[in-house]
């Protein structure tokens, strides 16, 4: 399982994220889930996340969470078009 993975790397093994790793494995999804690397994007990517993920200043839980809902949008077709363009 790829979360767990990332987990496992991210935690160095130790079951808990120094603030610097925690600091790293933000930037890390910010840059996966954002289609550039402007601060700005970025910027409203996490704020939207932190949006959707917690109510009233705490942290919903998980099965409140929605899988993929904090895909900017335009993501998928950017990244349908990106793949069209690695296969041709």
């Amino acid at each position: 399982m790829a979360v767990h993975d990332d987990w496992e790397t991210d935690s160095a093994g130790v079951g808990f994220l120094t603030k610097d790793a925690f600091c790293e494995a933000v930037f890390e999804l910010a840059d996966v889930w954002t289609l550039t690397t402007d601060a700005h994007e970025y910027s409203e990517f996490l704020s939207e996340l932190h949006i959707k993920v917690t109510k009233g200043g705490k942290f919903l839980p998980d099965s409140m969470l929605v899988t993929g809902s904090g895909k900017p949008q335009g993501f998928e077709e950017a990244m349908e078009k990106a793949e069209e363009e690695v296969n041709r």
